[in-house]
């Protein structure tokens, strides 16, 4: 089971970094964004390890999560949703793209 938070990062795979796109390793290192608290170092399962998974459920709770999810629906393609750095904006975009994972959402985070 796997969250996400409202800047899009889930596990430690977080917005504007190198560990979302790394796709040779099962884990791999990472600093998140200095607006994640606490900032420090961090090691981080990668999207290969995950998507190998049997089956991965993504929760989204609360309204600040409804961002995310509108991104999610209006599928925003992966260029557009890069910053500068080309870097995938939203990493959590893959999960809750792939059909083959289940996601359970609250009131909240639904308000579309």
């Amino acid at each position: 089971m796997l969250g996400f938070g409202p800047d899009g990062h889930t596990a430690s795979l977080f917005p504007h970094t190198q560990a979302p796109l790394e796709r040779s390793k099962l884990v791999t290192d990472c600093m998140p964004t200095p607006n994640i608290k606490p900032l420090v170092h961090r090691v981080t399962v990668t999207y290969p390890l995950i998507v190998s998974a049997r089956h991965v459920m993504v929760l989204a709770r609360g309204a600040e999560k409804k961002w995310v999810l509108e991104g999610v629906v209006h599928q925003i393609p992966s260029k557009e949703a890069a910053g500068e750095d080309g870097k995938e904006a939203l990493p959590v975009s893959a999960l809750l793209r792939d059909s083959k994972h289940s996601v359970h959402l609250d009131r909240k985070s639904t308000r579309l």
